[in-house]
């Protein structure tokens, strides 16, 4: 079993591969409650594939029938939906040439164990995997997360091959849930959950069902999942409108320097006027050339006041700008 947990900037990754049996038919993910208010979607990834065995048998049995809970609502049928949904948006044939890949890997599998495969015969999994290849379309066959009459063992059901060797987009979490509430008597409102777990049980769970069998489906196979959270704080919205900020008044500052350092230069005209080189003023700058002088003096002294009131400003936005920044990364990490 392996349970990893990574932080990415403003994301956050569980994921988990767990093997069902007997007195273990469900696992609970609980959500972490850090900054749950900044929560703005979940990313989920899920797919079957055979138990891990600790007998001398080598091919296990898959799922069947995973449900799938959020708290105590059972999301399975929705989640079902967005996985089918995800599956039609594809390219359909490239879809079925992963998942006739995918089986005829396993077929292959079943021939090489000989006799000690535990079936009743390859040539009924391939009567299995020719229909199923056939549905249409082909995510007709994602009745159920699991089947355990798709092939001996249900492993020839395609949740068994989802993101590995077929090539599928993560489900959204909040069109879950919009597809839940469309039909759903109690709504569900993702901010006001609370603390947040995510079950998964091979069959309606104990815990939340009365119609829970510990026999029916027979609680085996295993399963890996991948939540990916997606967080927004609202201060890095701020921090990029200061960061904005500062970068308009630096470039306003560089534009007005340059005309500054332009007048004054060796060339400039008030440069040319305080030496005395009238002569080498140009003709549209000598007509009301004292008036113009004094203007000029007084853009100088308004610039070196206005340079002066930027540069505040910038200090002000850099001094306020920073601590935010840095509250933002701390309430992220």
């Amino acid at each position: 079993m392996t349970n990893n947990v990574s932080f990415l900037s403003s994301v956050r990754i569980i994921e988990n591969t767990i093997n069902f049996k007997i007195f273990n038919s469900e696992h609970t993910v609980l959500i972490p409650s850090q900054d749950i208010n900044l929560l703005t979607d979940i990313y989920l990834q899920i797919y079957g594939h055979p138990s891990y065995l600790e007998t001398g048998r080598q091919v296990g049995i898959g799922l069947d029938d995973l449900h799938v809970y959020l708290n105590q609502y059972d999301v399975t049928n929705s989640i079902i939906v967005r996985l089918r949904n995800n599956l039609d948006n594809m390219d359909q044939e490239r879809v079925k040439s992963q998942y006739k890949k995918a089986l005829d890997n396993w077929l292959k599998l079943e021939e090489n164990l000989g006799a000690t495969y535990p079936g009743k015969g390859i040539g009924k999994d391939r009567d299995i995997a020719k229909r199923n290849l056939e549905m249409q379309p082909i995510s007709a066959n994602l009745s159920k997360l699991g089947d355990m009459t798709s092939g001996w063992g249900g492993n020839l059901h395609i949740f068994n091959f989802l993101y590995k060797q077929i090539d599928l987009s993560t489900v959204s979490l909040k069109k879950v849930i919009e597809h839940y509430n469309s039909t759903a008597m109690e709504p569900v409102d993702l901010s006001n959950l609370g603390s947040i777990r995510i079950t998964f049980s091979v069959g309606t769970c104990r815990l939340f069902s009365s119609a829970w069998s510990s026999i029916h489906p027979l609680p085996a196979g295993s399963l890996t999942y991948r939540l990916e959270f997606n967080y927004h704080d609202p201060l890095i919205d701020k921090v990029l409108s200061l960061e904005k900020k500062v970068n308009d008044l630096k470039t306003e500052i560089s534009s007005r320097l340059k005309s500054i350092l332009n007048a004054v230069g060796p060339e400039g005209q008030i440069t040319k006027i305080l030496n005395g080189q009238k002569d080498m003023v140009t003709e549209d700058f000598k007509p009301g050339l004292k008036d113009r002088v004094i203007t000029l003096n007084n853009q100088l002294e308004n610039c070196q006041r206005e340079i002066k009131s930027l540069q505040e400003q910038m200090n002000i936005i850099q001094q306020n700008s920073i601590p935010d920044l840095n509250k933002s990364i701390d309430r992220i990490k």
